[in-house]
């Protein structure tokens, strides 16, 4: 941080939201997919007693979601946007990246709670043949097989190289971008992977919105989708977002966006500096441009 503030000529600030992957217990966070650990005191000292904050990644985008227009965001499925104004709503938000981030947001009348959440992590479910024989031969190669797992970016890889073996397709592992790459150059293999992707995705979102009864609402985010936005198979991500069996009606009616501001986490840092400045677009502006 001294290193950047040094380059770009910027003062030490006098106070710090700091933004990271990881369960933030006491002011600390270990992050769940790096070695680091950050805390609060430790910050303080950095910087010559500014007050500091640590918080869940996750976090700070669901504050940002209110002051997010309809600029920045893309509609998945034909249930409308998420509604995060107002004085009572309840919106759920997951993102793959390095992990797979989750949170929500709820307001009820004056007070705005963010949710930090590591739903990525609970066990992943799965609901059909193809997707039990995934399930067992990862399980059989050790570790919990969560969401996290499958639907990061490295999940994606995992997801495919799986595919690939069961298929008896003994190939060179694929990174991530280039399953991308080859499934918009036409592979089907990997276009395959994709929507299988996706249909994993719609039904670990539906289950958060389940659990926190976010009926305004699931937001996407995450380096992923954000990356590759025209890549997701919108009717397989709807269609595992709404096989909820006595609820797949009142899924259907629950709108999905992709969060396309490309620095949803600062916005929510400067959310929760400022206050309710930011919704009269006087800090969204600055951030902009």
């Amino acid at each position: 941080l001294h290193d950047y503030l040094e380059r770009h000529g910027s003062a030490d600030p006098s106070h710090l939201v700091i933004a990271a992957a990881g369960p933030v217990r006491d002011g600390q966070v270990a992050f769940t997919n790096s070695t680091w650990v950050l805390d609060e005191p430790a910050l303080q000292h950095a910087f010559y007693g500014a007050t500091a904050r640590v918080i869940n990644d996750f976090e700070a985008i669901a504050e940002a979601l209110p002051a997010l227009g309809p600029e920045h965001l893309r509609q998945i499925g034909d249930a409308g946007l998420p509604v995060a104004s107002g004085t009572f709503f309840t919106v759920a938000l997951l993102g793959p990246g390095t992990g797979l981030g989750a949170g929500g947001l709820l307001r009820r009348g004056e007070a705005t709670l963010p949710l930090p959440s590591e739903a990525g992590h609970t066990d992943f479910a799965a609901t059909d043949a193809e997707q039990r024989a995934l399930l067992e031969h990862i399980a059989a190669a050790g570790g919990q097989v969560s969401g996290d797992r499958l639907l990061s970016g490295p999940g994606l890889e995992l997801l495919h190289a799986t595919r690939r073996t069961l298929a008896g397709d003994g190939g060179a592992r694929l990174s991530a971008a280039g399953i991308f790459e080859q499934s918009a150059a036409g592979d089907a293999t990997c276009r395959d992977t994709l929507s299988l992707y996706a249909r994993l995705l719609g039904q670990v979102g539906g289950d958060l919105v389940l659990t926190l009864a976010a009926w305004q609402g699931l937001f996407l985010a995450g380096g992923v989708l954000q990356r590759h936005p025209d890549a997701l198979d919108v009717a397989a991500f709807r269609a595992g977002f709404e096989a909820k069996g006595p609820h797949a009606a009142l899924m259907a009616k629950v709108p999905v966006a992709l969060v396309t501001h490309p620095w949803p986490g600062l916005l929510g840092g400067a959310v929760i500096r400022a206050g309710d400045e930011v919704i009269d677009g006087s800090i969204r502006g600055r951030l902009d441009r």
